[in-house]
C-alpha cells in the first residue's frame, strides 16, 4: 500500500485507533499469503519498486464554502514535501527528510521531533511496507480478521517498523486485498505526545499500474485526490531543511 500522508496536520500519515474488540481467526490464509494477493492486488511488486517519486494533490470542504488544497511530493527514501493551502495562502509546509524535519508556518521555522520527523518520513517509503519488508527491517504479524465498519471483512496486520515508533494495523480487505484502514500512534511536536489516529481508504483507481486511493477519510474529516503524478521531474531543493 502507498502511503498517503494525512493531510489535516503537519504530521500526516497512518493511524490506531486502539478499539479493534475481539480478533476472529484467519481462515485458510497464511499471512504470506495475504501479503502476496494484496501485493498483486497493488500492481504488483516490480511496479511498487519502480515508484522513485510520488506527487498528488488534494483538497477537502471545511464550513461549507471554504475548500483546504493539500499538495504532497515523496521521493523514494529521500523526502517527503507537505504543502497545506486555504485559497492562494499557504496555512504550512512541512518537510522531512533522512536528516530530520522542518514546519514552515507563518513565517516561522520550526523544528520537528525527530519521533514526528521519523513517522511523515515513513511516506516516503513508496513501495509500502509490505514490499521487500525483511530488508526494511519491518516486522509483520497477522492479528486475525475483524469487520469493517463500512462493510465487508479484512485481514488485520501489525506492521512495526525499525526505530522505535509503535506499531500500525493495516486492515487489508478479504475481497479484494487493498487496504482499507490504517490506525496507528504519530507524535505531535506541538503537543508532545503521541496521537492515536486512523485513516480510511477506498476508491482505488490505476495510476502507472498501481492502484491508489482516491478518497480518504481521517478523523479530521474527508479527502478527495485530484491528482496523482508518477516518476515525474522535480527540483529536489524543495526538501532543504533551512
Amino acid at each position: 500500500m502507498i502511503n498517503i500522508p494525512r493531510p489535516m496536520g503537519r504530521r500526516f500519515l497512518l493511524g490506531l485507533l486502539l478499539s479493534l474488540g475481539s480478533l476472529g481467526l484467519a481462515q485458510a490464509q497464511s499471512l504470506q499469503d495475504i501479503v502476496s494477493q494484496h501485493v498483486q492486488a497493488l500492481g504488483g511488486a516490480d511496479r511498487l519498486r519502480n515508484l522513485q517519486s510520488l506527487q498528488l494533490e488534494a483538497e477537502t470542504k471545511v464550513m461549507l464554502f471554504m475548500t483546504i488544497k493539500v499538495r504532497t511530493v515523496m521521493v523514494n527514501n529521500e523526502g517527503v514535501h507537505l504543502t497545506i493551502a486555504m485559497g492562494k495562502d499557504e496555512v504550512s509546509r512541512s518537510v522531512a527528510t533522512p536528516q530530520g524535519g522542518v514546519t514552515f508556518e507563518d513565517g516561522k521555522r520550526m523544528p520537528m521531533d525527530p519521533r514526528e520527523a521519523s513517522g511523515l518520513f515513513e511516506s516516503a517509503d513508496l513501495s509500502g511496507p509490505f514490499v521487500d519488508s525483511d530488508k526494511k527491517g519491518i516486522t509483520l504479524k497477522l492479528l486475525g480478521q475483524q469487520p469493517l465498519k463500512r462493510g465487508g471483512q479484512a485481514y488485520v496486520l501489525e506492521v512495526l517498523r525499525p526505530g522505535g515508533r509503535p506499531a500500525s494495523r493495516h486492515f487489508i480487505r478479504t475481497d479484494n486485498f487493498l487496504v482499507a484502514r490504517v490506525e496507528e500512534q504519530s507524535y505531535s511536536t506541538e503537543d508532545g505526545k503521541w496521537k492515536e489516529e486512523w485513516n480510511e481508504f477506498d476508491d482505488y483507481r490505476e495510476v502507472q499500474g498501481v492502484k491508489m486511493a482516491h478518497r480518504i477519510r481521517t478523523d479530521d474529516g474527508e479527502l478527495t485526490v485530484t491528482s496523482y503524478k508518477a516518476n515525474a521531474p522535480l527540483d529536489k531543493r524543495m526538501f532543504a531543511l533551512h
